[in-house]
Parts: C-alpha cells; structure tokens; sequence
C-alpha cells in the first residue's frame, strides 16, 4: 500500500518540426510521489507527447535514483500506458491544470473551452459567461 503524497500536472503545446512546414504538439507531464510502507518516496513522471510523434516516457525514481525508464510509440498505446500510469485520461489532466489555473470574479473555478478566432480557445465561466482566460496558438494561423 502506498500513500499518495503529490501530484503536479504539467501542460505544453508549441511547435515542432521543420520551419516550412511545423506541426503543433501538446505534451502532458504527469508527476506523483508516493510513499512506500518501507518509507521510500517513489516518484512517478509520465510524459505524453502528442504531435509529429506521439510517445509516452515513463521514469520511476526511488530516493532520486532512476530505477525504471521506458517509451511506448503510438498514440493508442501510449494513451494506454499514460492511463494506466497516472489513473487519468490525458482529457481529465487537461483540465485539472485549468482548473488549477483559473478562477472567474464570481468565485467559480467551473470554465468550459470555447473557440474563438482562428487559434484562439477561451476559456468561460461555466455559471455566468465571463472570459476567464484564453490562449492563443500562433502557429495554426501561420
């Protein structure tokens, strides 16, 4: 049995590729630290990347040693391991971290994605259709 003690959810999109011709890409890193019932603190940092490549990496560390690190190809199967791994759909992170990030004037922290102009998504409140934030992908109006 291990104690969950942590769990960060980190988000990044950008481009890749060449310049003619890049490719956006989102990746999911997912990092939780456990502690084992001999008193190890396991920490777990999985990484989904989606875009011209679609893998998943995967590194367990005991006491800052590196004792486990591996990579799935494929989007299925590095969904999969990504799943199985972090107990989250990369949907479900996706919103934690935006959750985390936004809070409207009238205190709910409930936004929905919205698109808006060409590589623009806004993000509304869900209870009374204030923009909270937005983000804007340079790259899909190139």
């Amino acid at each position: 049995m291990m104690k969950l003690l942590r769990r960060v959810v980190d988000i990044k999109t950008g481009s890749e590729g060449p310049a003619h011709d890049p490719y956006s890409y989102t990746q999911i890193r997912v990092e939780t630290k456990h502690v084992r019932e001999d008193g190890y603190a396991l920490v777990q940092d999985v990484e989904l990347h989606e875009g011209l490549v679609e893998e998943c990496r995967v590194r367990q560390y005991i006491d800052r040693r590196c004792v486990s690190f591996f990579t799935v190809e494929g989007s299925k199967d590095g969904r999969i391991v990504f799943e199985a791994m972090t107990g989250l759909t990369p949907e479900m992170a996706e919103r934690c971290r935006l959750r985390l990030d936004t809070r409207c004037r009238c205190g709910s922290r409930q936004v929905r994605a919205e698109n808006g102009y060409p590589g623009e998504t806004l993000y509304v409140c869900a209870r009374c259709d204030n923009v909270v934030s937005g983000h804007f992908n340079e790259e899909s109006v190139r």
